[in-house]
């Protein structure tokens, strides 16, 4: 119907002297010296979203998938792809200008490694944000708040490179802002 929306995309690049940046075997002290390689390499992969406003005016989702595949021209995997991953996001209007959104990623394990980089385990997080609207005197007032990483998850991201010296993504956090307009 017209309230619902798939998309299905299909991708593949063949790159000349494609540039990228590469784990080296170098140290400078705990830290991994990367360099910058340039040979020709292939990208392909897919994605499919989709949104939907489900029978209940008060939620919708989104739904996506999406995988890379990258490597070079002697078929060694690029450094730096990120494993398939999926997201579910749930949108929810409670009516009086307040709003919820809960969001679920996971990541699967990416084992497909070039040389000298590390494998990542899968993990998945959960967020969470809320939207109040107002006015005051006279003018629109919007009171925001999220809590992402609701579960304190430690995980390393595939794409991140500081998991090499143990450096984990961020843990639970909490804001809430206010914005007012005038």
């Amino acid at each position: 119907n017209d309230d619902s929306l798939i998309s299905f995309d299909l991708f593949y690049n063949s790159i000349n002297d494609y540039i990228y940046l590469s784990p080296g075997s170098e140290f400078e002290g705990e830290y991994r010296v990367y360099n910058y390689l340039q040979q020709n390499a292939k990208l392909y992969g897919g994605e499919i979203h989709l949104n939907k406003q489900t029978r209940f005016d008060w939620l919708k989702y989104y739904s996506s998938l999406e995988y890379i595949f990258g490597e070079s021209s002697d078929g060694v995997a690029l450094p730096f792809i990120s494993p398939l991953t999926f997201n579910q996001v749930f949108n929810i209007d409670f009516g009086s200008n307040y709003s919820l959104e809960i969001d679920f990623i996971a990541k699967a394990k990416q084992s497909r490694v070039s040389l000298f980089e590390e494998e990542t385990d899968g993990y998945s997080v959960l967020n969470l944000s809320g939207n109040w609207m107002t006015s005051l005197l006279g003018n629109d007032l919007n009171i925001f708040w999220s809590i992402d990483n609701v579960f304190d998850k430690e995980y390393y991201d595939h794409l991140s490179r500081l998991k090499t010296v143990g450096i984990l993504e961020m843990g639970r956090n909490i804001s809430v802002g206010l914005k007012y307009n005038f």
